[in-house]
């Protein structure tokens, strides 16, 4: 392929994918050959661009390389089951294909970055074997397992991912693991899939920063949950899982007591434009896992919604399912400043014990809402926060469940 030509991007060498397209080929081959010949020829970044591209399986990232999407559309063909993006360093295993890999090796140095408006979209329709009840159904929501997610970022280091819409989702947007000194930013989403979430940071996450994330979501705009274990499946408990949601637990149980933590975590310029139940940030720590260092700044709520909603913008809600609850306090030094709050009862909820919460500048516009609401005897410090109806802060006590 030494026709293939090499242009200039971003101040890197870089080829199309568009220049390896072929009546012979499918979109995805393209950018599979457009990939791989970057490697072979050290090119730093591959562009796709040009046409919108239909895929037949995941494009996998590999270190050391920028791949840009520029004003087109990556769209997963009807029937596929399969990532839209995937960390190449995950190695599948042929007799399990949607099941434990058999090793995840490190991927570096990765950029993935959209922009004029490029689009990551799921197939218009889908259906797969549910091997547990003999059904054939649609895979959409989180018991489908990994292969569900639009991202996987998976065991990478100093990674980017950002300037994308992201909707057609078929479970979580985005599911990031085990991976740290990374940026996720400009990122709007509209999912209307069961658990329908955003961004996932998942066991051991560490130094990542969120900017700039918008959408409509059916649950979770933004997640730090690392209550997940290794289990072999189907599991059966309040809900049925056919594969797993976090490939990278085949590792466990790690020497690393703190493998499962998350933690130095900045998330900035949050705003959520819900439809039903969500949280523009939750946070979830179970099995022993913790949470710490979290930073989050500038959290909006969309004021023109049509009902109210009774739950709660930042915190931890969840209590009894997702894993086994921590026996000790599990959240520690988290820092909110600067929250809007139109609708929602309350836009800090800490159901659980926290250790460190500072809550600053946040306004509570929802005329019987409160500020706070914990446990009492948690010290928490709060600071130049308002509230129409004078309530800053609750006990725990005195909450109802929602719904």
């Amino acid at each position: 392929m030494e026709h293939i030509k090499v242009y200039g991007l971003d101040g890197n060498s870089c080829v199309r994918a568009y220049d390896f397209l072929s009546d012979a080929d499918s979109d995805s081959d393209a950018i599979e050959k457009a990939i791989e010949y970057a490697r072979e020829k050290n090119i730093a970044s591959v562009l796709i661009d040009k046409k919108d591209y239909m895929l037949d399986r995941a494009i996998l990232f590999y270190s050391d390389m920028t791949i840009t999407v520029d004003g087109v559309t990556l769209k997963l063909k009807d029937g596929v089951f399969d990532n839209v993006f995937r960390s190449a360093g995950l190695v599948v295993d042929p007799a399990e294909p949607f099941g434990y890999p058999t090793d995840i090796k490190l991927t570096e140095n990765v950029r993935i970055i959209g922009k004029n408006g490029a689009r990551i979209e799921g197939p218009d329709k889908q259906s797969s074997l549910n091997y547990c009840t003999g059904e054939v159904e649609e895979t959409l929501g989180d018991i489908w397992g990994w292969r569900t997610f639009m991202v996987l970022i998976t065991r990478c280091e100093d990674f980017e991912l950002g300037g994308f819409f992201i909707t057609k989702t078929r479970n979580w947007a985005v599911s990031v693991e085990r991976s740290k000194n990374g940026s996720i930013h400009d990122i709007e989403f509209y999912t209307s899939c069961v658990n329908g979430d955003g961004i996932n940071l998942r066991n051991g996450c560490r130094n990542i920063s969120i900017k700039n994330i918008s959408g409509t979501t059916t649950d979770d705009l933004i997640a730090l949950n690392n209550g997940s274990v290794f289990q072999k499946y189907p599991v059966v408990a309040w809900k049925t899982y056919l594969y797993p949601l976090v490939p990278s637990n085949f590792m466990m149980p790690s020497e690393d007591p703190g493998d499962g933590d998350i933690s130095d975590i900045r998330i900035e310029n949050v705003c959520l434009k819900p439809v039903r139940f969500v949280q523009a940030v939750a946070l979830l720590a179970r099995n022993g896992n913790k949470i710490r260092n979290i930073k989050i700044r500038g959290v909006y709520e969309q004021d023109n919604l049509e009902s109210p909603v009774h739950a709660n913008l930042i915190g931890a809600y969840y209590q009894e399912n997702y894993g086994t609850l921590n026996s000790e306090v599990s959240m520690f030094d988290i820092d909110i400043n600067t929250v809007v709050s139109c609708k929602f009862e309350y836009p800090v909820l800490f159901r659980e014990h926290v250790s460190g919460l500072k809550v600053r500048n946040v306004t509570q516009k929802a005329e019987s809402g409160v500020v706070v609401m914990a446990h009492d005897d948690d010290e928490i410090e709060i600071e130049s926060c308002c509230a129409v109806s004078g309530r800053i802060r609750d006990s725990l006590e005195n909450w109802k469940r929602p719904y």
